[in-house]
């Protein structure tokens, strides 16, 4: 195990790490961190709220019970609802609370336990993202805000909260990471994905000469983006694989059902009111499959051109900029590339590193990534992928 690099104050993280404990500038970020600011108020607002909404439902159940059977029944439904939706509530804020229990009391007692293991692409959260994987068998610990790129690792994480607040690379000369490098308002701890997020993730390991895994870099890549070996294959050639073709048509379906039914939503009334044709009820449904067809023209032509150079990670700074990058929320990221600006959803967006080589295949006309892989990163190098124009 190589850390060579590290700086004094990681040196002394490491140190106390690696006997059990919290160095003190790891306190410092975590005790400042927004999630232990958790105002318990809120908690107690929501119970509240659950309590007067079981009243009311109680009170209007009686209120209904002379009235028939069926609008007793309507009663029953409207307030197991509005209790189900209260409950849920209540527990999302209960748990935030435990949360921020347990890292209270793991920053109070000042311990960390240590895990040898594997960082790794991993579909079991509720997110696509990386996880450590012990290799004593013990449940994966989530590393979703931590910079650790795929690879084999010793990481030392709070054992209540289950926190990552250091990490060593045990192939990476320099691969040192540790939670008092962070800014402790962009300390995205569990549900972090704002700005923040990529200011922490664009530079893993900056002292380091090489950094994560072909086959993990690779494997990450290929779940986030959907794509399969064969896939790759056609787009190296330049033009998108009958799967793709299939995927990217079948993707259509959920937004030409949500456009025709807000068409006929708007027509149907005036169809049905003033007796015209009823063919009118078909433009709606012409609309959306033209929109819809016209957002995915790439099925049409199936071009493929490929992006190469060293990726960095962008996160608008502010809603107007977010907005000129993408008309859609959902790709308001973006991955800098070969002078490119390239809009993509989370999940890519996460399982990319930053500060490596890789080629990007995008669909010619509308610029939609369709497959990636890493470059330069041979699988029997023994400090993993090199960093461009590393020794």
């Amino acid at each position: 195990m190589s850390h060579g690099a590290a700086t004094p104050s990681l040196a002394e993280d490491l140190t106390r790490n690696r006997t059990g404990h919290l160095s003190s500038a790891q306190r410092a970020v975590l005790a400042n961190a927004a999630p232990v600011r958790f105002n318990t108020g809120a908690v107690w607002l929501g119970l509240l709220l659950t309590l007067t909404t079981l009243v009311v439902a109680i009170m209007a159940m009686a209120s209904e019970s002379g009235h028939g059977a069926p609008d007793m029944k309507a009663a029953l439904i409207g307030g197991g609802f509005l209790l189900a939706c209260s409950l849920g509530l209540v527990w999302i804020l209960v748990r935030g609370a435990q949360r921020c229990a347990a890292l209270r009391s793991d920053i109070t007692d000042a311990n960390v336990v240590a895990y040898a293991g594997r960082v790794v692409w991993s579909t079991r959260f509720f997110v696509d993202n990386y996880v450590l994987e012990p290799m004593d068998g013990s449940s994966a610990v989530h590393a979703r805000w931590a910079p650790l790129p795929p690879g084999p690792y010793r990481i030392y994480v709070l054992p209540r909260s289950r926190v990552v607040v250091a990490a060593e690379s045990t192939v990476v000369p320099g691969g040192v990471w540790s939670v008092s490098l962070a800014n402790p308002k962009e300390v995205g701890l569990y549900n972090d994905s704002g700005p923040g997020l990529g200011a922490a993730l664009a530079q893993p390991f900056p002292a380091a000469p090489h950094i994560g895994d072909r086959a993990e870099l690779f494997r990450a890549l290929a779940q986030a983006l959907a794509f399969k070996a064969e896939d790759l294959g056609y787009n190296r050639r330049g033009i998108m694989s009958p799967r793709q073709v299939r995927r990217r048509l079948a993707s259509a379906v959920v937004p030409f059902m949500f456009i025709s039914s807000l068409g006929l939503g708007v027509t149907a009334p005036i169809v049905l009111s003033d007796g015209s044709s009823r063919l009118l009820l078909g433009a709606p449904m012409l609309l959306a499959a033209l929109i819809c067809l016209r957002l995915r023209r790439d099925v049409f032509t199936r071009r493929v051109e490929a992006v190469e150079g060293v990726v960095e990670r962008y996160v608008p700074a502010n809603v107007m900029e977010r907005m000129a990058i993408s008309d859609s929320d959902k790709y308001y990221r973006s991955l800098l590339v070969g002078g490119y600006k390239i809009p993509v959803l989370e999940s890519p967006f996460r399982a990319v590193v930053p500060k490596l080589l890789y080629r990007l295949y995008l669909a010619k006309s509308t610029g939609r990534v369709l497959s990636a892989e890493p470059l330069d990163t041979s699988s029997a190098h023994p400090h993993g992928a090199p960093r461009p124009g590393a020794a």
